[in-house]
């Protein structure tokens, strides 16, 4: 738009004249696109606009009577009209601005004059928004006149789409053809606006949906100020985010001098909406301290994967009723946050482990393993969410006191002697403390701190009381009970009969209790009678602590040659199993 360059000169006998050009289209506007011609206290203040014709001549200019000297600026559809004689080098002109355009005249004569140069410059509210040079010779005298066309000024304008197949509907990741800017001329006295105006194009609505993009393709973000030269340069990409449903709205304002327009541009999914999440914790159980992570998938109502952009935020919770177990943790801009509630977590840290839930909280002691809901949706989407589950067992862990430590190992078991060839010699721990350095394990795991050495000492004392001190050949099991003042429950020793199976422990073991049980240990008999040897096969004759299960064995704390596995012994002969009374301190 702008003036015409009147591309055509006739020099005849020293006059140039101009020579008009046809009017361009008009583009007509689409039903679709929403015009507002600007609030109504703005409308009332841009009524009083004016454009001013400057008209700059450089050259002797004949001032006599009978010489023409003519300015004309008229509006061409409301009527509008003025004329100044031009006297000097600069002469003005102004008019009201409203309509659809103006138009100039001037006729003039100058005399001998090498170089002539006229400007016409064409200001709204003093802002220049048009101008033409023109430079010619005059070798004696010329006459100069001629007829500016069209220099176009609107009533109001709209943004669009310069495409007749449904130019405002788009697929996610389409991009429009150019804008372009639509013009129309109502009534005269409303609102002008030009072409070159400063002009601000902008997404007011769903800006997560798309951008603006510039010649060659450039990333413009969500606005842009230029004027509509420049603005026809422009596209709207919807290269953002997935709408949330079906079809998604992003809003495009166009506005400047008061005047706004509004193009709406409907977006549709190019993948099916996510329905829910599918949480998922690797592992699905563990035990106290140790860690899973949170997996999540998004999915559509058939269970199909969705795409959805990997910065997409996700908030995280630890079901009600489970948040003393422990904790989820992610980092979250680049901090490591930690809680029972996660909020701003992109989703592609819950597709690749970039989550955790911490089992650091109370140990479950005594429990059942405890079911732990983590919850998991899409922020701003409640309806976009799942649940998983990860089982938190209790976990407990004895030291291993071996019965050989030099710290006891030769301390004199009970009143246990050996005599060999009319010798006597104490027998001490290191032979037959097994059952008692189980024992201690079991009650140090439990929080009553004793080594074998102690509660040695603690069964030989007279003080004690008779239950819990040594019975001769017999385990005095009792003590254990005695010496922890009875915050420890013991269960048996029970005979690990024929009809036996060591999946009875099973429900012990995940509540943390701990079995002591005795196994066949052949070193111990090696140089032995074939009378022992056989008793210990038939009998058993090492005692050791079984603490967990692992997957089909049975993982131990062994005082004596250091195993970690019941699988390493065989079968069990006998059993006990001690817990930790609950509400005891």
């Amino acid at each position: 738009m702008g003036v015409h360059r009147l591309l055509f000169w006739a020099p005849v006998c020293g006059l140039f004249q101009f020579l008009p050009q046809s009017l361009e289209a008009q583009i007509t506007i689409r039903d679709t696109v929403r015009i507002d011609p600007g609030l109504p206290q703005v409308a009332t203040a841009l009524a009083a606009s004016t454009i001013k014709l400057v008209f700059t001549l450089s050259g002797n200019l004949d001032t006599s009577p009978n010489a023409p000297k003519a300015l004309v600026m008229r509006n061409r559809f409301c009527g509008d009209h003025n004329a100044a004689t031009i006297e000097g080098s600069v002469t003005t002109v102004e008019i009201p601005a409203r309509g659809l355009g103006v138009e100039a005249n001037t006729s003039f004569r100058v005399r001998q004059s090498p170089n002539v140069q006229r400007t016409y410059a064409f200001y709204l509210d003093g802002e220049l928004v048009d101008s033409l040079h023109v430079v010619d010779q005059c070798p004696v005298a010329c006459q100069f006149s001629g007829h500016i066309l069209s220099v176009p000024l609107y009533t109001s304008f709209s943004l669009g789409v310069n495409n007749p197949f449904h130019p405002f509907e788009l697929d996610h990741g389409e991009t429009t053809q150019n804008f372009t800017m639509n013009y129309s001329s109502s009534l005269c006295g409303t609102p002008v606006w030009h072409p070159k105006c400063a002009t601000t194009v902008r997404i007011i609505d769903g800006a997560q949906l798309g951008t603006l993009i510039g010649p060659g393709g450039s990333d413009l973000g969500d606005m842009f100020v230029g004027n509509a030269d420049e603005i026809r340069q422009l596209r709207f990409s919807a290269n953002g985010e997935q709408p949330a449903g079906e079809i998604g709205e992003a809003v495009v304002e166009v506005s400047g001098r008061g005047i706004t327009s509004v193009v709406t541009f409907e977006i549709t999914r190019t993948v099916p909406p996510v329905h829910h999440l599918e949480v998922v914790l690797e592992p699905d159980t563990v035990y106290h301290g140790m860690s899973a992570q949170v997996l999540a998938v998004a999915v559509d109502e058939e269970g199909a994967e969705v795409d959805i952009p990997p910065d997409t935020p996700l908030g995280l919770y630890v079901g009600a009723g489970s948040e003393q177990y422990g904790d989820l943790a992610a980092s979250i801009h680049g901090t490591l946050v930690k809680g029972d509630q996660l909020s701003g977590v992109r989703y592609d840290q819950a597709t690749s482990g970039g989550v955790v839930y911490l089992a650091d909280g109370e140990n479950p002691i005594g429990r059942d393993p405890v079911p732990v809901p983590i919850g998991m949706q899409l922020e701003g989407q409640p309806d976009a969410s799942g649940v998983g589950e990860v089982v938190v067992g209790c976990r407990i862990d004895p030291p291993r006191y071996a019965q050989g430590d030099s710290r006891w190992g030769d301390d004199h078991y009970d009143h246990a002697y050996k005599i060999e060839n009319s010798d006597t010699t104490k027998i001490g721990i290191r032979t037959l403390g097994c059952a008692l350095s189980s024992m201690a394990m079991a009650m140090s795991a439990f929080g009553v701190t004793v080594d074998p050495g102690e509660l040695n000492e603690y069964k030989k004392d007279s003080t004690t009381a008779i239950e819990n001190q040594y019975r001769g050949d017999e385990v005095s099991w009792y003590a254990l009970v005695g010496r922890s003042f009875r915050m420890l429950g013991l269960n048996g020793p029970t005979n690990a009969n024929s009809s036996f199976s060591l999946q009875i422990l099973d429900p012990l073991l995940l509540k943390c209790h701990l079995i002591i049980a005795k196994v066949f240990n052949p070193e111990s008999v090696r140089n032995k009678s074939e009378e022992k040897r056989s008793k210990a096969e038939r009998e058993g004759n090492h005692w050791v602590l079984i603490k967990r299960k692992i997957g089909s064995d049975y993982e131990i704390v062994d005082p004596g040659r250091g195993s970690t596995q019941l699988s390493q012994y065989g079968k069990i002969y006998r059993y006990l199993t001690v817990h930790k009374r609950m509400g005891v301190l």
